[in-house]
Formats: structure tokens, sequence, C-alpha cells
């Protein structure tokens, strides 16, 4: 193991006593270059995040700091009276003891250096032996070299490892250990069932088939296997021999076609966990191979390592257009947003340049503002992302399953306003929470955007200015609407007080407590009945429990 900064901060979780968030983990650590040296360093929860999961390197200005005298001796005291001190007395040990076995171990360390560490700690200079492996995790690389990434494949095509290995989860092993979506169905029954894991202690199933012309259109049986995994069809055999060997490679079954005299192809073996062969004729016939399976469990990595989509299953849907056969992954898996992953295979065939890949995410619901934040959010970490690959997973382990680079260029315009949708979104958001209220924001008006940070102000200040608005204001009586109209004639401006009673926002009606007032100022009054419709130049809606008339007549005569 390497040694990272990434690794330090793990190494050092839950290692230090009262200290019980990874984000004041990472702040007691690096605490010093920010209040003894001013290198004035966003120290965030999503930086520490970052440098955990590889997705940046240390700064240019802590690593050119920590080679200075003065740094090394102030993290030598830090560690010595900071670190050591707060060290677990249950679980402290095993900090050093882990970064103790990880320099010991580690190939990319000079000699020299990984001795002058190891000394440190076996002669109990826990503080010097933290603090020193502690700069020389910020002084190495962060994030994978670029020989350790995934190798890039053209953004329209899959990423293929060797000749006609696309796909490689579907593609099987020399010898079709299970479980593989295999089915052989002999004589219309299903008489054999895949189901080993592990070719140890499992039977063996070797068929020889008669040589067709649809075996030679491809260079090996997986690339055949390969097709009816998109395509979803299936494939007939004559069957000349079958046979049945055991974990001992004794042969138990043996059934031969004696009238076929043409040529043979011998089928890669097959390892099976259970063998019943009560339908196996002395004459086996027709043998019919299927890919079976609707469904595929993918997860969604950038290139480094880092998490974008969980696993998620993605059911298969196939169809065909003249000769391209277009399998769809489809995943309904996440709560706010449909996922697809379509790939086009061309002529029907999957060679090394016939497929085209596309990568579709979408809201579930147009309406909803949580899908929507969930889905810029997504984009958002998708952003930096040069590469995207999606792993499948099974019991046996982790495969890669498709890779692409080319989301950010097809998707670059929208990325731009990526920050300032999810900005807009999460203060929605916020107002949904804080009225109770659900909004429906799939055809927003013009005035919906100045209205959300009307009533974002008036939330965090109790107060909030609004310029060249129509303000309704409802009265108790025809009368009162009355006398304002009188008043209007002897002076055209009128500066009005009242409640402040409610506000249309995408669609929804929100209405205020008592506690909430506004004062305008017009000279455009609409009247009716009981109510009047005031062009106001200038308005201040407050909360009377925050601020009064006073202060509110004045904000307003600043802003007039």
């Amino acid at each position: 193991m390497d040694l990272s900064i990434s690794f330090y901060l793990e190494a050092v979780h839950n290692r230090l006593k009262g200290i019980n968030t990874r984000f004041e983990e990472g702040g007691i650590l690096f605490r010093p270059f920010n209040e003894e040296f001013n290198l004035d360093i966003d120290f965030s929860d999503t930086y520490f995040s970052r440098l955990r999961n590889k997705v940046k390197d240390v700064d240019g200005a802590i690593r050119d700091a920590i080679q200075r005298q003065e740094v090394i001796e102030s993290f030598e005291k830090h560690f010595r009276k900071e670190i050591v001190p707060l060290l677990n007395p249950h679980t402290g040990l095993d900090f050093p003891k882990e970064l103790y076995e990880a320099i010991r171990s580690s190939a990319s360390i000079s000699e020299r250096q990984k001795q002058n560490y190891l000394n440190l700690y076996e002669s109990d200079e826990i503080a010097l032996f933290l603090a020193h492996s502690f700069m020389y995790c910020l002084s190495t690389d962060n994030r994978p070299r670029a020989d350790s990434t995934i190798s890039n494949a053209d953004r329209q095509y899959l990423d293929l490892k060797g000749e006609f290995s696309t796909l490689k989860s579907l593609i099987q092993k020399e010898q079709m250990n299970c479980p593989t979506g295999i089915s052989l169905e002999m004589n219309d029954k299903y008489n054999i069932s895949l189901t080993a894991k592990n070719p140890k202690d499992a039977f063996r199933i070797r068929i020889k088939v008669a040589k067709c012309s649809l075996l030679e259109e491809y260079p090996d049986f997986k690339s055949l296997l390969n097709q009816l995994a998109f395509s979803g069809e299936q494939i007939d055999f004559q069957i000349c021999s079958f046979d049945v060997i055991d974990s001992n490679n004794r042969y138990i079954k043996h059934v031969e076609n004696s009238l076929y005299t043409g040529e043979t192809y011998t089928l890669p073996d097959f390892f099976v966990m259970k063998y019943d062969d009560s339908e196996v004729t002395s004459c086996p016939g027709k043998l019919i191979i299927k890919v079976d399976g609707n469904n595929i469990p993918l997860q969604l990595k950038n290139e480094y390592d880092e998490i974008l989509l969980p696993t998620y299953n993605y059911r298969i849907e196939r169809r065909k257009s003249g000769n391209e056969v277009i399998a769809s992954f489809i995943s309904d898996d996440d709560e706010h947003l449909a996922i697809s992953l379509t790939l086009t295979i061309a002529d029907g065939k999957i060679t090394e340049k016939s497929v085209r890949t596309d990568f579709a995410i979408s809201v579930k619901n147009e309406k909803s503002v949580l899908d929507r934040i969930q889905y810029y959010m997504l984009l958002s970490r998708m952003k930096e992302a040069k590469t995207l690959t999606f792993y499948k997973h099974s019991e046996q382990g982790t495969s890669l399953f498709i890779s692409t680079n080319g989301f950010f260029d097809d998707n670059k315009k929208q990325f731009e306003t990526i920050e300032n949708q999810l900005e807009l979104l999460k203060r929605i958001r916020r107002l949904e929470l804080y009225f109770n209220v659900s909004f429906d924001i799939s055809e927003p008006t013009i005035g919906d955007e100045y209205c959300v940070e009307v009533l974002t102000n008036l939330i965090d200040k109790g107060i909030a200015i609004i310029n060249n608005q129509t303000v309704n204001t409802r009265f108790e009586s025809e009368e009162d609407v009355l006398q304002l109209k009188e008043q209007a004639k002897s002076n055209p401006v009128i500066k009005h007080y009242s409640n402040f009673c409610d506000i249309d926002l995408f669609q929804t009606k929100i209405t205020f407590e008592d506690r909430y007032n506004i004062i305008w100022v017009s000279e455009k009054i609409k009247y009716y009945k009981k109510k009047i419709a005031a062009y106001a130049d200038t308005a201040v809606i407050y909360d009377s429990n925050k601020h009064t008339e006073d202060e509110v007549n004045i904000i307003l005569e600043k802003a007039i």
C-alpha cells in the first residue's frame, strides 16, 4: 500500500478521542497551515472528502510550505502537543501501527527514507513518526496516476480489452463456470442447470455440435454469446456428442449421435453443480442455447474510482431497427432519476467499432423540486469526470461493463449553468420546507425567480425590498377603498401600510401570519370593491417581530 493523504485520513479515522467526525479529524491535522502560516485554504468537509476519495491532490501551497524548516518544526510540535494526547486509549496506537506497516511494505519510499521513519516508530517517537509520515503523505500524489486508471476509449465505443472482449461481464471464460446466465435446452427440456460458482467439485459438460455457418461468422464462441446477450435471441445446434465429466476427470456419461458424419465444433466446457440426465436419450438431438436474464446490477464511477451512482438494477430491453440491434439498460431504482444506457450495435454484430453508446439521465417528476436538485447534484459531480465507467457487480466480484469519455463534451452547454440552477433549486426547496408546501416547477412564470429571492430575504433577514411589482391589498370594507381613492385625488403618490397576506409562487398561494406587514409607495392604483392593485415602484415587506415601523420607513425612504 503506497502512502497518500487519502490513506492517512483513513488511518486516523476513529483513532482520536473526543473527535467524532472526519471533518474534525482533518481540521485538527491541517490546522497550523491556516492558523500559523496564513495559507487561507478553505478546509471544509467537502475538501477533506475529496482528499479522502482521491478526487483531488494536496494544494501546491501546502507542498511548498512543508519543505520549510520552520513548518516542519511547527508540525513536530503540533503533533506532540495536540495530536498524540488525543490518541484513543483503546484504538489510538493502531493508528501509528497501521502507518508503520504501510511504510515497511511500501515499494515507492526510498530505503533510506523508509528506515528513518521506521526508526522513529521503533524508538517510540510516536509524535515525530506521525508528524513526518503526515508530511510525507502530503508530498505524494493523492489522485491515481495515469497508468493506474482505466484506459479511455473512444467516447462512442466500448472500452475493449483484447480482441472482441466487449462487455466482459457478459462474456464467459474459456470454461463456462457459472452463474453465466446461459440455459441449455435439450429435447424441449431444461435439464441442465448451470449453477456452479467454482469449477472445483462440479460436473463438467462437454458438448460437440454440428459445425454450421453461424459459428464461422464469429471469431470465437464468446463473441457469439455476447451477441445473444444483446439481441435476446437463441440459437440451436444439432448435438453430435454429449459428455459428463466429474471433478476427478472421470467420464460418467457419454451420448453420441452415430448418424452424423460431418464436421463438428466443440463448445467450451460448462461447469454445473447439479446434473440431471433423466431426459438425455441415446440420440440427444437438438441443443438450444439462450443467454437468460433481463436484469443486470451496475454501478457508475469516474476515473478516480468515486461512486457517482450506486449499484442499481438495470432491466434490459431489446429491439431491432433494420440491421441494428438496440439494447437499452434502464433503471428505475433511483427515487428521483430515470437512468438509461443504450447500446446500438451496427449490422447486428458486435465488433470492435460497431457499438455506439448513449447515456441519458432525466428527472422522474418534472414538477418536483427535489427531483431537479438530485439531477443537478449528479451532473455537478459528473462535470469534472473525464471518463465515466459502469461496473457490473455479482457474486463473482466486480467487472468493467462499459466506459465512455464524451459525456462532458456532449453536455458542455448544460454544464455551464449547473451551479446557478442548483443554487436556485436549493432555495426553492428551502421555501417548500419552511412554508410546508409543494411547488410545481414544471412551468415557471417570469416573476417566480424574483419571488424566490424576496421570500429568501424575508426568511433570512426578516425584511425584503421589492421594486416595480404589483401589490394586491385587501380592505375590510368598500368604504376603506373609497377613502383611499379620495386621498389619491389630493396626493397622487400614496404611501400605504397593511398586512402582507399572501403571495403566488409557482402557481401556489403562500399565506403569511399577521406579523408580516408591507409598506409601499405608488401612483398607479386600480380600485376594486374591497381591494386595490397598486403598481409599486418600491415596497418593503417585513416581520414586525424583528423590525419596527420607523426602521422600515427609513429603509423605504433610502430605497426610493
